[in-house]
This record gives structure tokens, C-alpha cells and sequence, in this order.
């Protein structure tokens, strides 16, 4: 994964966390907050390995989004900073 995509996947994970912890300040079931943390849990990994695997956490992240609407921005923003590279 080349820098950019790695910037773009960091800014994406950032954004998930702050959301996590919207749903917390929001009185959102552990649940739901263990989920999410849970779905956010395997993303850095696919940063770590050294083949570019931008095109999963490309998938993994908009999975996410579908789960957690309140994490299309990020997903969104990952998509638009990595399109065509």
C-alpha cells in the first residue's frame, strides 16, 4: 500500500474511533459500541502486511459504513482519496 492510501486508511480509522466514541457519548448500547470496535478491530492489520491490500480495506471500511451509517463519511473520504491510484 503506497503512502497516500496509507494516509487515507489512517484518516478512515481515526474517523471510525471518533464515531465509536459519538455512539458512547450518545448512551448507544455496549452492544453496539463493542461491534463497531469489533469491525474496526481488523483494519490495521491489513495496513501491516506487505502486500497492498488497499482494495480489502477498501471493502472491510464500506462494510462498516453499511453496519454504522454514521461511518459513510469515512468510508466516503477513503473512497475519493484512493480513487484511480
Amino acid at each position: 500500500m503506497n503512502a497516500t492510501k496509507q494516509r487515507a486508511a489512517i484518516a478512515a480509522i481515526q474517523g471510525l474511533v471518533i464515531q465509536a466514541r459519538l455512539l458512547a457519548y450518545g448512551r448507544a448500547l455496549d452492544e453496539q459500541i463493542a461491534d463497531l470496535l469489533d469491525q474496526c478491530e481488523y483494519l490495521p492489520g491489513l495496513l501491516l502486511k506487505q502486500e497492498d491490500h488497499s482494495a480489502t480495506f477498501g471493502h472491510a471500511l464500506r462494510d462498516i459504513a453499511n453496519r454504522f451509517p454514521s461511518c459513510r463519511y469515512a468510508a466516503d473520504q477513503y473512497e475519493a482519496a484512493t480513487a484511480g491510484i
